[in-house]
């Protein structure tokens, strides 16, 4: 009988969605949310690996052969990307792999699938893959309340909020989503760092401007879920709604010396917004000058800022962070478009 509650599986994809370029050009990325949820079940007393098939360079069948090895309670295909779209074309990868499973286990491992296409399309996803379980939503508190429905059938299915399933005669159902975490300090407290080698993990070409030469191993980190606002190409807010929660600047700070004393020099921080909170932004700037975390560092911002918060004020702090480069937030060139199809003011 198994020891291990939560499997949390990275299923291969980097050679079906990038193909020959797989070799040299794509990232290893760094399972933020496998962590994430990984340390969330073992700090309530669950038992919980990560196997990540793109860091260990596995086939579909090896790491479907993996999860057998392991016969975890539960089988958590987390088909995530380090940015919104990242989701869907993975999800190929980790359909193969679980039908490589349910063959060599006829079908006695329970499987469940996280992640930002999951959440927008968590009927058709029941509908058309091979997994057990879809979960709409961030994905811990749905966890954790269908691996004690496993353990001991105490918990009911239509218990388990952000769960979607088929009852006894095959139809589908789903529960309502679970509520947010609002105390990330509390609820969410870091990642599973343990779990991890990452010495396995290597940033996009992009990261470093095509030179490809002076790539290094990257760690990243997240300090708030969700955004306020609604750009039309980003799908964010069907996993962590229209709300931004933050985590505390003295949590942070306490993240970011961890992982400086693992000898990262180059960190991402994946936020949906980073710089949301002008002054929370600005005080965290400062205090990373005054304990030296920004010495030796390069910090990259995907998502840094929003048009509607761009402020010279907040672009002189980011130079002073030592960031490589950060993103903002344009939906449109066109003014036209901007005005009057997508009916913003920017």
């Amino acid at each position: 009988m198994t020891n291990v509650d939560a499997l949390l599986i990275t299923p291969p994809s980097r050679l079906d969605v990038y193909q020959s370029l797989s070799k040299d050009y794509a990232a290893i990325e760094p399972p933020v949310w496998s962590s994430l949820i990984a340390n969330y079940l073992m700090k309530r007393g669950y038992s919980a690996k990560i196997l990540d098939a793109e860091a260990d360079n596995l086939s579909h069948n090896q790491t479907a052969e993996k999860i057998v090895t392991t016969n975890p309670k539960l089988a958590i295909f987390m088909i995530y990307g380090q940015q919104p779209s990242a989701s869907t074309q993975c999800m190929p990868g980790g359909e193969k792999t679980c039908d490589e499973l349910n063959n060599l286990s006829s079908n006695s491992i329970k499987t469940i699938v996280v992640g930002t296409h999951a959440s927008a399309l968590p009927k058709k996803t029941l509908e058309e893959e091979p997994y057990n379980f879809v979960c709409q939503g961030e994905g811990p508190i749905t966890i954790i309340k269908l691996i004690e429905h496993i353990k001991t059938n105490k918990t009911k299915l239509e218990d388990i909020p952000g769960l979607w399933y088929r009852d006894k005669d095959k139809n589908i159902k789903s529960n309502k989503r679970a509520p947010m975490f609002e105390n990330l300090d509390q609820d969410l407290p870091g990642q599973a760092w343990e779990l991890l080698d990452m010495s396995k993990y290597k940033a996009h070409n992009w990261h470093v401007f095509g030179k490809l030469e002076t790539r290094k191993n990257y760690a990243s980190l997240q300090t708030s879920l969700g955004c306020p606002f609604k750009c039309t190409f980003c799908a964010s807010h069907v996993v962590h709604g229209r709300m931004i929660r933050h985590k505390s600047n003295e949590f942070i700070l306490k993240e970011l010396k961890y992982i400086k004393n693992l000898g990262f020099e180059t960190i991402t921080i994946y936020d949906d917004l980073f710089a949301a909170k002008r002054t929370k932004f600005l005080e965290l700037e400062k205090e990373l000058q005054q304990f030296g975390i920004v010495d030796n560092t390069k910090f990259l911002l995907p998502n840094a800022l929003s048009v509607a918060v761009l402020t010279e004020e907040l672009i002189d702090a980011i130079i002073r962070m030592n960031v490589e480069y950060f993103k903002i937030s344009i939906e449109s060139g066109s003014q036209y478009t901007q005005s009057k199809i997508i009916k913003k003011k920017t």
